[in-house]
């Protein structure tokens, strides 16, 4: 039993993150995006999500916003790089968890901020966490981003 069990456990690793933001089509996801209600608009899958937003923020303040997120998400930060626009974070296996990596990519152009979020998730044979925990992290963003924009006027 215990020669098969580790062939059917899949480790969550910040080497199955993509290292930058240019690894990301972000084009190819806004494409995906269908009903575009209120400032933030979000496209999401069972590991990752999409928003898309036309609310101003200056890429430090978006920094600070993503970590934030990550902090109330109970993640360790373990690496920030405004270069390649990307924040990667990893959160421990808990007694209701699964030990998991997320990575925020993000683009920002005049007038639009595009963020992918992808986690990977530590898991058996029972395939993990079935919530997108990509999107709980994704929705705080998107919350602080609507916070600053109200707070500005």
């Amino acid at each position: 039993m215990t020669i098969i069990l580790p062939s059917c456990l899949s480790t969550a690793r910040l080497s199955d993150l993509p290292k930058t933001a240019g690894e990301i089509n972000f084009d190819a996801y806004a494409k995906g995006l269908t009903e575009k209600s209120g400032a933030v608009w979000t496209f999401k899958t069972s590991s990752e999500y999409y928003l898309e937003t036309s609310i101003p923020v200056p890429q430090d303040t978006l920094i600070k916003m993503i970590q934030r997120a990550f902090i109330l998400r109970k993640y360790i930060i373990n690496s920030a790089n405004p270069d390649g626009a990307c924040i990667t974070g990893s959160h421990g296996m808990t007694v209701n968890e699964w030990a998991y990596v997320t990575g925020v990519y993000y683009k920002l152009s005049p007038g639009k901020i595009q963020m992918y979020i992808r986690t990977k998730i530590t898991q058996d044979i029972t395939g993990g966490a079935k919530n997108n925990l990509s999107e709980k992290l994704g929705m705080i963003i998107a919350s602080l981003i609507r916070q600053s924009s109200s707070q500005n006027i």
